[in-house]
C-alpha cells in the first residue's frame, strides 16, 4: 500500500509542476527534457532490475506488434495532456485525467465486447463523469474566454484520457513479452525521439531554469513509474486505482490553497462528480 500512495502522491507532483512550466513554452522543448530524464532512468533501472533476456531474440517485426499500441497511443496522450494543462488549471485537467481506468472498461466493452455485463455500477460512473465534464463544456457555449479555455482543456483531456485507455487495454499483451519498466522506458524513449523530431521545427526556446524544471519532472515520472509498478506486484489491482483516487484531491487542494487559483461552484460539483465516478468504477471492478 505505501508504494501506491506514493506513486498516488508522485503523480500529483508531477502533474502540479508540469502545469508550472508548460504555459509560455514549447510544448515539444518541455516534453523532450522531461523524457530525456525519464526515459534515462526508466531504461537503467530496467536494464538492472529486469529481465531483459528474451528481447534480444525480437525482430522489427516483435517490437512492432507487441510495442506499437502502448507506444503510439503513450505518446500521444501525453501531447493531448500536456496541451490540456497549457489551456486549463490542473484542477480541472487531472480529475478527468484519473478516470482513465473507466474509459478502459469502456473501450473492453463498448468496442471490443469483452465484458459481457456492463452492471449498473459502472453504467452509473459513465453518467457522473459525463456529468462532470458538462459542467466545464456547458457554459462556454455563451460565456466568456476563460470558460471557453476551460472547455477546451476538458476537451483536450478527455482526448487523452481515450488515447491512453485504448493503449492501455492492450497492455497486458505486451506485458507478456516485456516487464513493465522496461515497457514504460519503451514509452518514454518514444516520447524523446518525437520530441527530438519535432524540435527540427519548433523555434521556442527554454533558459536553464526551465529545462531544469522539466528535467525534475521527468525524475518524478520515473519514480512514480517505478512505485506504482511495485505496487502493481504486491497488492490488488482495484486497491491501487482506490487509492490512485488521492492524486486529483491533491491536485484540487495544491491549485486551491498553495496556488490560490479560483474555485467556481461549477468546479466544486464538475471535480465532486468526477471522483464519484472513479470511486464507483473502482468499486464495481472489486465486486
Amino acid at each position: 500500500m505505501t508504494y501506491a500512495l506514493l506513486s498516488a502522491i508522485l503523480f500529483a507532483v508531477v502533474d502540479i509542476a508540469w502545469r508550472q512550466i508548460l504555459p509560455g513554452v514549447s510544448i515539444w522543448r518541455a516534453l523532450f527534457w522531461r523524457s530525456l530524464a525519464s526515459s534515462v532512468l526508466l531504461l537503467a533501472a530496467a536494464l538492472l532490475w529486469e529481465d531483459l533476456s528474451g528481447l534480444t531474440a525480437w525482430s522489427l517485426q516483435d517490437a512492432a506488434d507487441h510495442l506499437s499500441w502502448p507506444v503510439l497511443t503513450g505518446v500521444a496522450g501525453l501531447v493531448f495532456f500536456s496541451m490540456a494543462l497549457q489551456l486549463a488549471a490542473a484542477q480541472l485537467v487531472v480529475p478527468i485525467i484519473n478516470l482513465t481506468g473507466l474509459f478502459v472498461w469502456l473501450w473492453e466493452w463498448g468496442w471490443f465486447g469483452r465484458v459481457e455485463q456492463a452492471g449498473w455500477l459502472s453504467a452509473l460512473a459513465v453518467l457522473l463523469a459525463a456529468h462532470g465534464v458538462a459542467w466545464w463544456v456547458v457554459p462556454a457555449w455563451r460565456g466568456p474566454s476563460a470558460s471557453k479555455s476551460d472547455a477546451a482543456g476538458a476537451g483536450l483531456s478527455l482526448l487523452a484520457v481515450l488515447t491512453w485507455s485504448r493503449g492501455y487495454v492492450e497492455y497486458p499483451t505486451a506485458l507478456e513479452h516485456i516487464p513493465p519498466i522496461a515497457l514504460a522506458g519503451s514509452v518514454e524513449f518514444a516520447m524523446l525521439v518525437s520530441g527530438a523530431v519535432a524540435l527540427l521545427w519548433v523555434g521556442h526556446t527554454m533558459d536553464a531554469g526551465q529545462r531544469r524544471r522539466a528535467s525534475g519532472v521527468g525524475v518524478a515520472v520515473a519514480m512514480a513509474v517505478a512505485c506504482v509498478t511495485l505496487a502493481y506486484a504486491r497488492i490488488p489491482a482495484a486497491e491501487v486505482g482506490l487509492l490512485s483516487m488521492l492524486t486529483p484531491v491533491v491536485v484540487v487542494a495544491a491549485d486551491r490553497f498553495w496556488l490560490r487559483t479560483p474555485l467556481r461552484r461549477q468546479d466544486i460539483v464538475a471535480i465532486l462528480s468526477l471522483l464519484a465516478a472513479n470511486g464507483m468504477y473502482v468499486v464495481a471492478a472489486m465486486v
